[in-house]
Order: structure tokens, then C-alpha cells, then sequence
């Protein structure tokens, strides 16, 4: 696919014989470094912006102490400043493509900056122009309010001293490796049935009750079956192995004391099983597959990045699609005549494989800022009501992000974020982990809010902090038990970000509070992730700090002047309080001149009597 170019800019002729020398003799190192190279002592091409600024998010800037070079003897590239348009260096590919999603430049060679439209009562909502963002040397989409890019944005807002880069801050505990190897061979050489026992307990007691996608006794029975039977005599798939090797690995990872030795290679072998359904022929199909990859999906955002992550969620929903998950089965037209109907326990389970996969989709697409999957004409009636399940208040969390997002990318509808806080806050809480994904929507409620209107209303920030406090608690008690959900760490780190975006004494407040849950979390998952989420934290609370501190001096400074101002001017004497019971000096005067003759007694007996006063003007007094 032929991408489009960029508007040419001129460049200098070649250089000639003793220009290329003197090019080679300054090669090896440049002579001219920019600050943020200087400081973290990188490599630096002297180009403006550099190549290393450019692929860290720095802000490339050069003092008077870096002289530039003679143009007489040396080569150089223009000079182009990143704010001109359109150009080059608008977009840092180094000026030969643009990627997907960008805005070409108008016909009148430049780019809208903002667009902004008034609602009554004065509020303003703004769209920034560029609501994604692209990482040239990783090529890396994501939209600006996505969890990913929101750190590096409130940086920038404040006006950090350290420019964060573009990266997955407190994405997840990192507390194992993320595996390389592809091994494949029978799932029974790898683990044993007692295990599966084990760690599918775990399983169904920590994961299932949210993300409901199977049944335990009909898990456990298929998983007993295989493992008596051998060879050709088991009749199910091989993606039940898969599934298998999934709610191992799930709960291995929440076994944090005894975890499964065989962890990582049963997590190659369900991705070399899946791969078989997307990647070979005949690429077989089962229903197995769908429970497999949600499992994967899970895995994968607890442990690993959020691009593989994404795509692992994008790739079940296109799975569910090939099965026809996203349609109830009677409007389905059947090739094969005879075929059982199936009873109302496998007709829930083809609803839960959708709902769950499109929840997990639809969360995960909003935590990485891309797009979720969209299924054409899909009809799935809800999913049962089991005791203790809370499968179906997941799926409402996911309908409040569904029904939350903007119609078209360049609407101007403000989203109301005051009925999905409303909604979020009264779902149960009956499970710490649950309540996290709760603190997840809501403050993705927000980035994206933040976007659109600047500050949040009175009410709105009341939920919106009453949220994020019950989430930090719960939070720090997975954490205290030992179960290391991805958003122990992330929510955390996000709730920081989003009380110094809202900036007001109750946020303030608050974060005390959660900078030492997010202490205690990482001094119980201490890893290299985990303290890199703390730094980040810190050094965002002491840009704000910064920030607050030079408005102090700003009104310190204007205070001082007009204390100064008032010193050079002389001041009044203050006025004494008076005391009805002593005489007053101001009413001792002569009050001669306001006596009234006695001889005018009869003018002024006229004057008081407003009838007589109208009849000697010819009217009428109207006495109210």
C-alpha cells in the first residue's frame, strides 16, 4: 500500500569534494548536542529535532552554548521548527510517508490547530487536533486519551522538567518473563490431572466469577475424560487442550507461593494450538477456541504489553465471528439438515463466549486507545443470572465504554460522564477485583472527558473521587492477598494521574493516599515495572508542585508590589467607633441655618400635604 508524500521542502545541493571531508571529519562525533542529549549523555545527530528526541518524546532544544558549525565546511540539513505547517517535520518520519490516521494538510498549506464549539451556559468544548498518537520507530498508534499515552500528556500539560515518553507505564505487576520458545506436544506431557485440580480451583475462585465463560463441572468432566481415555478413543479436539493449558496458566499466576513449574510452556503450547485455527490449513473451527483465546487474552494483559494484548482480544472477537457467536442460532440458516437444537444450557454458553469476548475487547481497546472490533449485525440476547456471578455486570461496564464513545471521530457531542459515573458507582461491589475494573471505566470515562470539556463538575467530581478512594482500598487489599490483577498497579498509577488533572483541593486531598497504596504495592510486587510506575508518579506530583509553587510566587510578587505601593502613599487616620453615650463632636456644630421660620409655618403645612400641592399644580395625588 503506497502511502502519501509530504509537501517537499528545499534542500541544500550536494556537497561537494571538500565538503564531504569535512563531513567525514566530524562524524564520529557531533560538536553540537542538544539539552536533553547533553543531560542523559546519548548520542546526539545534531539535527533539530534529533533523531533520539524524536523517538523518546523529548523536547529537542539548544542553548547559545552550542555554536553551530560553518556552512562553509560542513553539510547540514535546513533547519525546520516542529510548529511550521505544512512540512517535514509535522511529521517525524523524516519526511517520506504519511502513516494511516493522519490528516492530509488543507489546500491552503496549513493544518486547523483546534475547533471549538460553545453550549449554553458558556461551557467550551475543545477538540484538540490531533487525538492520536503515532511512535515512528516502534510504529505504535494509540489515541491520546488511551491509558498508554495519558502519563506523557499530563507531563507535557504541566510543563515537566523530565518530558515522559511514550510508553506503557504500570501496564501490569511484570512478574514473569514474557516467553520466546514454541513448544508443542500433548498437553498431558506437561502437566499432570491433579494439577489441573489444583490450579483450575484457583482459577474458578479468582477468575471465573467475572469472567464467566465456561462451566466448572462441565470443565472438570471433559478434563477427567481425557485423561482416562488415550489415543484415538478421546473424541474431543485438540483446542480443549488449549483450554486446558489456559486455566493452568491463570492459575498459576495467581498461585504466587507454589506456582506451575510448566507455566510458560503451557502458555506456548495454547498459542501454537490456536495458531493451527488462524494461521494452517484447514484452519479447523470449534467452540472451544473462543474459551481458549479469552483465556489467552487474560494471560496476555496481565503479563505482557499492550499491543500483543489488544490484538490477542481483536483476534477472539474475529474468532466469534467465524462461529457465528454474534447471532443467536434459530435466525441462522443451517446447511446441514437433522442438526440436534441445542438446549438452553449451550445456547448460554454461546452468549457468554460473546459477551465476555466483546467486553474484554471493548475494555482492552479503551486502555490501549485503539479501535475494538465491530461486528456487523450482531444480535445476542443477555446471558443468565448465576448466584455469585457477576459475568453480567462486566458486560454492563462494557455497554457504559460501548454507549460512552463518540458517534463519528470528529464529533462535537459532549458525552454526558455524569450518567456513566452514576451507573459505574451503583454496580456491586462483591468482588475487589471487580471494583477495580469499575475505578478502570470510570477513569477511562474521564480521559476521555478530559479531552472534550477541561474540568469536571462539582457533583461529577464527587463520584468520580468517591471511585477512585474505594478502589486504592481494594486495591491494596489484592495486593495484601496476594493476587496480582493488572490494575492493582495500573488503576493505581492512573487514579495519580487523574487527581492532579482535575486539580482541586478534595483531588489534592486524596493523594496522599494513593501515592502510599501505590507505595505498599510495589514494595509487595517489586519489580523493575512496578518502581518504574512509582518514579513516573512522583516526578508528575512534583511537576505539579513545581507548578503550584510558581503561582505562589506570582501572587507573592503581586502582593509585595501593592504592599510597596501603599508604604509610598500616606495613610488615613482610622476612624474611631462612636459611643451613643457620649457626645459627638460632629453633631455640635451651629445648626442655625436649618431652623425654620414660624412665619412660614403655613408653607410648609402646604408643602407636607400632597392634595393641596396637586391642586395648585392642576393634577391629582395619588396616594398608594
Amino acid at each position: 500500500m503506497e502511502f502519501a508524500k509530504l509537501p517537499s521542502t528545499d534542500v541544500p545541493a550536494p556537497p561537494t569534494k571538500d565538503e564531504s571531508r569535512s563531513v567525514r571529519k566530524y562524524r564520529i562525533r557531533t560538536r553540537k548536542a542538544c539539552e536533553p542529549c547533553r543531560k542523559r549523555k546519548k548520542k546526539c545527530d545534531g539535527k533539530e529535532p534529533c533523531d533520539i528526541c524524536i523517538g523518546y518524546g523529548y523536547t529537542c532544544s539548544y542553548t547559545r552554548r552550542n555554536f553551530e558549525r560553518n556552512s562553509s565546511s560542513t553539510f547540514t540539513q535546513p533547519s525546520v521548527s516542529r510548529k511550521s505547517t505544512p512540512s517535514e517535520s509535522e511529521y517525524p518520519f523524516r519526511g517520506e510517508r504519511l502513516p494511516l490516521g493522519t490528516p492530509y494538510p488543507s489546500s491552503s498549506g496549513s493544518l486547523p490547530v483546534s475547533q471549538s464549539t460553545t453550549f449554553p451556559g458558556g461551557a467550551t468544548n475543545i477538540i484538540k487536533s490531533r487525538p492520536h498518537m503515532f511512535e515512528p520507530f516502534k510504529c505504535r498508534f494509540m489515541a491520546s486519551h488511551s491509558a498508554v499515552a495519558f502519563p506523557r500528556s499530563l507531563a507535557l500539560d504541566l510543563k515537566s522538567k523530565n518530558p515522559l515518553r511514550l510508553h506503557s507505564f504500570a501496564w501490569n505487576a511484570c512478574l514473569r518473563p514474557e516467553t520466546t520458545k514454541l513448544v508443542h506436544r500433548a498437553i498431558r506431557e506437561y502437566v499432570s490431572l491433579e494439577a489441573v485440580m489444583e490450579y483450575g480451583g484457583v482459577y474458578f475462585e479468582l477468575i471465573h466469577p467475572i469472567y464467566g465463560v465456561m462451566d466448572r463441572e462441565d470443565f472438570y468432566d471433559r478434563a477427567l475424560r481425557y485423561w482416562q481415555c488415550q489415543g484415538t478413543e478421546y473424541t474431543e479436539t485438540i483446542d480443549f487442550e488449549a483450554v486446558i493449558a489456559g486455566v493452568v496458566a491463570l492459575g498459576s499466576f495467581f498461585s504466587m507461593s507454589k506456582p506451575c513449574q510448566a507455566e510458560s510452556v503451557l502458555v506456548d503450547f495454547a498459542r501454537q494450538v490456536l495458531d493451527l485455527g488462524i494461521s494452517h490449513p484447514p484452519a479447523s473451527l470449534s467452540n472451544h477456541q473462543p474459551v481458549a483465546w479469552i483465556l489467552r487474552t487474560l494471560y496476555l494483559r496481565l503479563t505482557t504489553r499492550p499491543h500483543i494484548a489488544w490484538l490477542s482480544s481483536c483476534l477472539t472477537m474475529h474468532v466469534i465471528e467465524a462461529l457465528g457467536l454474534h447471532r443467536e442460532i434459530e435466525t441462522l440458516d443451517l446447511t446441514v439438515r437433522g442438526f440436534p437444537q441445542p438446549n438452553a444450557a449451550d445456547l448460554d454458553k454461546r452468549r457468554r463466549m460473546f459477551w465476555v469476548a466483546w467486553s474484554v475487547n471493548l475494555i482492552v481497546s479503551a486502555e490501549s486507545g485503539r479501535s475494538p472490533v465491530h461486528i456487523d449485525s450482531w444480535d445476542v440476547r443477555m446471558i443468565d443470572i448465576r448466584p455469585g456471578d457477576d459475568t453480567i455486570h462486566l458486560v454492563e461496564l462494557a455497554r457504559i465504554i460501548y454507549e460512552t464513545e463518540p458517534k463519528s471521530p470528529n464529533t462535537t457531542e459532549v458525552i454526558s460522564i455524569n450518567n456513566a459515573l452514576i451507573r459505574i458507582k451503583s454496580l456491586p461491589d462483591n468482588r475487589s477485583a471487580f471494583s477495580m475494573l469499575k475505578a478502570d471505566v470510570a477513569i477511562h470515562c474521564f480521559r476521555r472527558h478530559r479531552i472534550r470539556i477541561l474540568k469536571l463538575l462539582p457533583d461529577d467530581e464527587t463520584l468520580m473521587l468517591e471511585i477512585i478512594r474505594a478502589a486504592l482500598t481494594e486495591g491494596l487489599s489484592l495486593a495484601e492477598h496476594q493476587q496480582p490483577w493488572w490494575n492493582v498497579i495500573s488503576t493505581n498509577f492512573q487514579s495519580i494521574c487523574v487527581l492532579l488533572s482535575i486539580d482541586s483541593p478534595d483531588s489534592l486531598a486524596l493523594l496522599p493516599e494513593a501515592l502510599s497504596t501505590l507505595e505498599k504495592v510495589v514494595n509487595i510486587f517489586n519489580s523493575h515495572l512496578t518502581r518504574e510506575a512509582l518514579r513516573t508518579a512522583l516526578i508528575l506530583v512534583e511537576s505539579m508542585e513545581e507548578r503550584k509553587q510558581e503561582q505562589i510566587n506570582t501572587l507573592h510578587g503581586a502582593t509585595n508590589q501593592t504592599m510597596r505601593e501603599l508604604a509610598r502613599s500616606p495613610s488615613p487616620s482610622p476612624t474611631r467607633f462612636l459611643n451613643p453615650t457620649e457626645p459627638n463632636p460632629m453633631f455640635e456644630q451651629d445648626l442655625s441655618m436649618f431652623e425654620f421660620s414660624t412665619d412660614n409655618n403655613a408653607v410648609w403645612a402646604q408643602f407636607f400635604d400632597a392634595d393641596s400641592m396637586m391642586d395648585n399644580m392642576g393634577g391629582s395625588a395619588i396616594i398608594p
